[in-house]
């Protein structure tokens, strides 16, 4: 997303970012524009050289306060293809090795990216990236894979690392629990452990979070307990691999991943748990 002058782009360090779509985010719009500049720009003085300055960009600002005159522009809609899915999967598979997801709670990576998009327009994009608790709060307003219609799928969403990474005496803790997700429209499946966002403790530094989405050989047929997001009973000391050998799941589809640290809304939640 280059929304900067010609003469800007050819002389600062912006390099062409293909930031392709998500999967289940349907078609995005790809602006592209010209604009004659009324003085020479310091390039500097336009920060761009992470994720976060690239996705917080205001072209408004920029024309303001640069003064810039619109000459041209075009632009064109995608959507997410295989392309984009193979790119988002080898990142995926770095962050489970990287942050030892991959031997910590699973034995093998994702085959697949799982895009998650927050009501506030948060996405998990790099993995393994640190997010606030604040910012992750809601369940997601987008959770897609590339699914077969006809299958059913189980999405267990975990903390490994409660009440911390250097002592997970009470890891996993199971953040959200689905079961019979027909497709990757989660709005199907079977609510067995309500979602409720990242609550790390004070003081007990970066928590990894993880989302799986395993293939199902069957329908799970649910008589145990259920949980609430009120509720911190039943959600310590889960085991993925004792639950994907219980209910014979297939391979580990997609995943997707972040790290988050306590900050204020962390009270509040442990409140709405009891604790």
């Amino acid at each position: 997303h280059r929304k900067v002058s010609l003469e800007l782009a050819a002389r600062h360090d912006l390099s062409w970012f293909n930031f392709a779509s998500s999967t289940g985010t349907k078609l995005h719009r790809y602006v592209i524009l010209v604009f004659k500049q009324s003085a020479k720009i310091d390039a500097q003085s336009i920060p761009s050289g992470t994720l976060k300055d690239r996705l917080g960009f205001n072209t408004r600002a920029l024309i303001a306060q640069h003064k810039l005159s619109l000459v041209a522009g075009n632009f064109y809609l995608a959507q997410c293809d295989d392309s984009v899915r193979e790119r988002r999967a080898k990142l995926v598979e770095a962050a489970f090795k990287t942050h030892q997801v991959v031997p910590d709670v699973v034995d093998q990576v994702p085959k697949f990216c799982a895009e998650v998009v927050y009501p506030n327009g948060t996405l998990i994009l790099s993995h393994g990236e640190e997010l606030t608790p604040t910012v992750v709060k809601d369940i997601p307003a987008v959770f897609a894979w590339p699914a077969e219609a006809d299958a059913l799928y189980t999405v267990l969403f975990v903390d490994p690392d409660a009440p911390s990474r250097a002592d997970p005496r009470l890891g996993q803790f199971l953040h959200w629990q689905v079961v019979n997700v027909k497709g990757n429209d989660i709005s199907t499946g079977d609510t067995i452990v309500e979602f409720i966002g990242s609550g790390p403790p004070k003081d007990t530094g970066l928590h990894r979070y993880a989302f799986l989405v395993y293939r199902q050989s069957g329908k799970i047929n649910w008589t145990k307990e259920r949980i609430s997001n009120k509720s911190a009973s039943g959600r310590s000391n889960f085991k993925v691999r004792d639950f994907v050998k219980e209910h014979h799941l297939g391979e580990l589809v997609a995943g997707s991943l972040y790290q988050a640290q306590f900050d204020d809304y962390c009270p509040l939640l442990h409140a709405q748990l009891g604790f």
